[in-house]
């Protein structure tokens, strides 16, 4: 089975109140978005994580911005 690149981000709480503290996003390559999605939860998942989502990596990449907070 030929494995597809999947663009993953999980956020990242704090375990006690549940707060937003980041983001931690990646790659991971997997034969469905099912796939990518347990294959990401497996490696970076903690039970700090929450709210995962996967997509398939297009052919010409994403583009993003990523803002930095001061708070």
């Amino acid at each position: 089975m030929d494995k597809t690149a999947y663009f993953f981000c999980m956020t990242v709480c704090h375990r006690r109140t549940g707060a937003t503290l980041g983001k931690r996003c990646g790659v991971v390559f997997a034969g469905s978005a099912g796939a990518a999605e347990s294959a990401a939860w497996e490696k970076y998942g903690s039970d700090a994580a929450c709210q995962l989502w996967v997509a398939p990596v297009p052919d010409g990449g994403f583009d993003f911005t990523v803002y930095k907070s001061e708070i």
